[in-house]
């Protein structure tokens, strides 16, 4: 049996992410799935753009070279 009710709308946003060892030219590229719950559509994508941003950061790799990662 399925259930639906108004409040339970999710949406399914595919971020693309950069990520870059320092000096180095050629980025990988990752697709993350992730589930938000929102109100609209807009909503959602605003929701995701925010998620974005607060999640970009540095970060050492285990050889000790910075690695940013950034949201396209």
């Amino acid at each position: 049996m399925a259930y639906h009710r108004p409040e339970w709308i999710w949406y399914v946003a595919q971020l693309v992410v950069e990520s870059r060892v320092d000096g180095t030219d050629k980025p990988l590229l990752l697709i993350e799935s992730i589930l938000l719950r929102a109100t609209s559509p807009e909503a959602a994508y605003k929701k995701a753009q925010d998620l974005c941003r607060s999640a970009e950061h540095v970060y050492r790799n285990k050889f000790g070279e910075p690695v940013s990662q950034r949201y396209l």
